[in-house]
C-alpha cells in the first residue's frame, strides 16, 4: 500500500503546503484592501470588465467574490460579472501553480485576456438578465450565509416568542453582538494549529529534498540504523503527508457548523485568516488526494497505461466545458489533479478553466438565479471555442 502513502504525501506536501501559504498571503491582502477594491470598482464602472477579470484571475475565489455583491447592488454591469466568471479558475489555480508554474502562467494569462474580451463584448451587445424585483442589497460579509443557505422569509421587527429582545446577558444588534458571537471551537483551532505545524515541517522536508541538503536531525531507518533525510526522506515525507491529509479531513469535519469556508480568506474576521486559509486548503487537498488516488488505483490495481490513453480531442473539450457548469470547485480540482498526473490534455483543462465559475457563482444562484444561469452559460462559450482551437492546432 505504499502507493496510497505516496498519493497522500503528494497531495499535502506538493500541493497543500504551497496552497496554504498562498491562501494566507492573499487572505491578508484582501483583508487590507477588499473594501478599497470594491469602491474603486464602483467609481470606474466603464472599466468593470477589466477589473472583474483581474479580480477573477487571482488564485482562489476571493477576488471573484468581491465582484458579486457589487453587481447585486446594481452598481456594475453584467459584462463585469461575465468577465469575472470567465477569468476565474477557482481553487484549481492553486493546484496548477503548485505543480506546473510555467503552465499556470500561460493558462492565467489566457483567462485574463479572454475574460476581458468576453466581458466588454457582453456589455457592447447589451446582454443582461432582467433584474429580479425582490433582489435585496447584499453586503460582502453576508456572502458566506447567502451562498450556503437560501434566503429566509423576513421576520417582523421587535422581539418575538422565539427571538426575545436584548437583555443584559443577550446583546442586541451591533458591535457588541458581533463580539459575543461564538468563535471557532477549541478542536477546530487545535486542528488548524497542527495543520500549520505540518505545513512548516513538510515544506522544510520538500525544500531540503529539492536542494539536496540533509537535515541535521537523524531518524531510524527501516533497517534500524541511523540515517539522514537523504536515505529515509521518502518515509518521513510520507508520514508527514499522511498526517497532513488526516488533519485536512479533520478540518472539514470539525468545520461543519462553524461557518462556511467558502471564500473564507476574503470574509474571515480579523485574526482568523490562518485558520480560514487552513480550512480552505483542506478542501483543496482532499479533492486533489482523491484525484491522485484515482490515478494510482487505475495504474496499480487495473494496470492502466496512462501513456497509451488516446487524446480526447473535441470530446475532452466538451467534457471539460461541461464540468465547468457545475458550481463550486470540487470537480474542477479533480480534473486539474488529473492534468497534473498526465491524464487530461491541455485543451480539456483550458476549456474547463474558462467555463468554470468556482464558488463565485453560488451567491448569484441564491439571490439572482437568472443572472447566474445566463452568466455560467456565457462563460462556457469561450471555453468551447478556445479548447476547440487548441485541438485544431494539434495540442
Amino acid at each position: 500500500m505504499a502507493w496510497i502513502v505516496d498519493a497522500a504525501a503528494a497531495a499535502f506536501l506538493e500541493v497543500g503546503a504551497v496552497v496554504a501559504v498562498l491562501l494566507a498571503l492573499i487572505g491578508r491582502l484582501q483583508h487590507r484592501s477588499g473594501d478599497a477594491v470594491q469602491g474603486w470598482l464602483v467609481r470606474h464602472r466603464r472599466l468593470g470588465p477589466l477589473v472583474g477579470a483581474v479580480l477573477g484571475v487571482l488564485p482562489g475565489c476571493g477576488g471573484a467574490l468581491v465582484v458579486m455583491p457589487v453587481y447585486l447592488r446594481g452598481t456594475v454591469s453584467f459584462g463585469t460579472v461575465v468577465a469575472t466568471l470567465v477569468a476565474t479558475m477557482g481553487d484549481a489555480s492553486f493546484v496548477l501553480l503548485a505543480t506546473a508554474p510555467a503552465t499556470a502562467i500561460g493558462v492565467h494569462l489566457t483567462l485574463l485576456v479572454v475574460g476581458v474580451g468576453t466581458g466588454f463584448l457582453v456589455d457592447a451587445l447589451g446582454i443582461a438578465p432582467a433584474r429580479a424585483a425582490t433582489l435585496q442589497r447584499v453586503a460582502p460579509e453576508r456572502l458566506a450565509v447567502a451562498v450556503r443557505t437560501a434566503p429566509r422569509p423576513p421576520r417582523p421587527p421587535g422581539p418575538t416568542a422565539d427571538r426575545p429582545g436584548p437583555t443584559a446577558d443577550r446583546p442586541g444588534p451591533g458591535p457588541d453582538a458581533d463580539a459575543a458571537r461564538p468563535g471557532p471551537g477549541v478542536l477546530l483551532r487545535g486542528a488548524g494549529g497542527l495543520f500549520w505545524i505540518l505545513v512548516v515541517l513538510g515544506g522544510t522536508l520538500v525544500l531540503a529534498r529539492l536542494i539536496g541538503a540533509p537535515i541535521a536531525v537523524s531518524v531510524p531507518s527501516a533497517e534500524g540504523t541511523v540515517g539522514t533525510l537523504a536515505t529515509v526522506g521518502p518515509t518521513l515525507e510520507g508520514l508527514v503527508g499522511v498526517a497532513g491529509l488526516l488533519v485536512c479531513f479533520a478540518l472539514l469535519v470539525l468545520g461543519r457548523g462553524q461557518g462556511t469556508a467558502l471564500g473564507c480568506t476574503a470574509i474571515a474576521r480579523r485574526g482568523e485568516v490562518l485558520l480560514a486559509a487552513a480550512r480552505e486548503t483542506a478542501i483543496v487537498v482532499c479533492w486533489v488526494a482523491a484525484a491522485f488516488l484515482v490515478v494510482e488505483v487505475a495504474v496499480v490495481t487495473a494496470g492502466v497505461d496512462l501513456a497509451a490513453l488516446p487524446v480526447l480531442g473535441l470530446v475532452g473539450v466538451l467534457v471539460g466545458a461541461g464540468l465547468g457548469l457545475v458550481p463550486g470547485c470540487g470537480p474542477q480540482l479533480v480534473l486539474t489533479g488529473l492534468y497534473v498526473q498526465g491524464v487530461v490534455p491541455l485543451p480539456m483543462l483550458l476549456a474547463n478553466a474558462l467555463s468554470q465559475d468556482g464558488d463565485a457563482l453560488l451567491p448569484l444562484l441564491v439571490l439572482d438565479r437568472r443572472a447566474a444561469l445566463l452568466g455560467t452559460g456565457l462563460s462556457t462559450i469561450p471555453g468551447l471555442l478556445v479548447g476547440s482551437v487548441l485541438v485544431g492546432l494539434g495540442w
